[in-house]
């Protein structure tokens, strides 16, 4: 029935997200905003989201990913406009794409920057000398098969890069917001009828302060990702058009 078939849908949906929460505590050595689970095993993060170092690679990762994702994009792009019998708008999708492998390797091999810091090791075989023509290249590329307005959009596709950092930004606020609420329970005392008060209130904070960062969580999560996904990543190869899509809804 639909009843049946949106509980199994939704069931499914948040197995997944407990799966992917599970393995982000154990990368970011969190259980529930402490780096312990229940004060008997201490939990040691692979990437530590408050120190610089651990930032930094947030930045490169958050980086780096995005490139795949939009990359993956424009191959879908030439991939649909060759199958469409359109040629030059799929050598145009190809010529994005070398500009964007290419300026990334270029701006990597010529100077040390943190947020091209997976991009590093490729950029040492593939040299400047190398990505500076294969970015000219592109560039003639997008110029003959869309035109010269064209090289109008190249902010947009660094921004659009950018833009994928947005998903460290909100890991970096959730963590921060935790921390701080976890203070509260140590300035709680109920020495006297005044603290005994200061102290319920400030308990209240904590906990609601807890579930307005979870809720916040879920919200700003599900908000941008899906803005990378329509924004960022459909714009490169998305067709209207085909069949309506009804989530957690069957045909019967």
């Amino acid at each position: 029935t639909k009843g049946n078939y949106f509980m199994q849908s939704l069931g499914t949906m948040l197995g997944v997200s407990a799966v992917s929460s599970i393995i982000f505590g154990v990368i970011f050595a969190e259980f529930f905003g402490f780096e312990n689970i229940l004060g008997i095993v201490t939990l040691h993060p692979i990437i530590h989201r408050i120190e610089e170092e651990g930032l930094a690679v947030l930045m490169a990762l958050c980086i780096s990913f995005g490139m795949v994702h939009l990359a993956i994009g424009y191959l879908i792009g030439a991939y649909q406009a060759f199958k469409h019998g359109l040629p030059k708008h799929g050598y145009a999708k190809l010529s994005w794409l070398l500009l964007e492998i290419s300026l990334a390797l270029f701006i990597a091999g010529s100077i040390e920057i943190v947020f091209l810091h997976f991009v590093q090791p490729l950029a040492e075989i593939i040299t400047p000398s190398i990505s500076g023509p294969l970015m000219l290249l592109s560039l003639i590329g997008i110029v003959l098969f869309e035109g010269v307005t064209s090289l109008f959009e190249i902010p947009g596709l660094l921004s659009n890069i950018f833009s994928y950092l947005r998903i460290m930004a909100l890991g970096v606020a959730g963590v921060v917001i935790a921390l701080i609420l976890n203070k509260i329970p140590e300035s709680v005392s109920f020495a006297s009828p005044v603290a005994a008060i200061t102290s319920i209130l400030l308990l209240t904070l904590y906990v609601f302060g807890h579930l307005a960062g979870i809720a916040l969580a879920l919200f700003e999560s599900m908000i941008q990702s899906m803005r990378l996904q329509y924004v960022e990543f459909f714009s490169k190869f998305f067709e209207g058009g085909g069949i309506q899509f009804n989530p957690l809804n069957s045909k019967t």
